[in-house]
């Protein structure tokens, strides 16, 4: 009997522990779906949140862009004045040599016959085209050296 009462308590000891295990198998598997569904919706979050952030950083690169285009028109406008600029400033420079030298021909008196009358007058209208197609190539060689840069 006293085998008997030793395998019984073994017996006993052993349904314990399987009853015992089968609780706790059945807390787990109560606790896992629950983990499952914070792990889950935290993994939803996340994917959320990057969503988010990248929505973000594309508007925020967006803007950027705009700004740079804009930066970049108003670099050109101002390039394009100041090329202006120094063309009308060419010009007047150009435009002043030419009255210089006119004034210069007109002022020198006529030392022969054929400086009056017709030669004369065809010597002024010469003079007046060489300055004039001097005053213009030296204004369009400043313009093209100024664009090319």
């Amino acid at each position: 009997m006293a085998e008997t009462s030793a395998q019984e308590a073994l017996l006993a000891e052993l349904l314990g522990d399987v009853h015992k295990l089968r609780e706790e198998v059945a807390a787990l598997g109560q606790v896992v779906p629950q983990a499952r569904e914070a792990i889950e919706r935290a993994g939803e979050f996340a994917a959320l949140k990057f969503a988010q952030e990248t929505a973000r950083v594309d508007t925020l690169l967006g803007e950027r862009i705009v700004q740079m285009a804009a930066a970049v028109k108003d670099a050109s406008a101002t390039r394009e004045m100041l090329v202006g600029a120094v063309a009308v400033k060419a010009s007047e420079q150009a435009r002043s040599q030419l009255l210089e030298v006119v004034r210069d021909v007109l002022g020198k008196p006529a030392t022969s016959p054929s400086a009056k009358g017709f030669g004369r007058c065809l010597d002024r209208i010469v003079v007046g085209l060489c300055s004039a197609a001097v005053a213009s190539v030296l204004t369009t060689w400043i313009v093209v050296g100024l664009v090319s840069h």
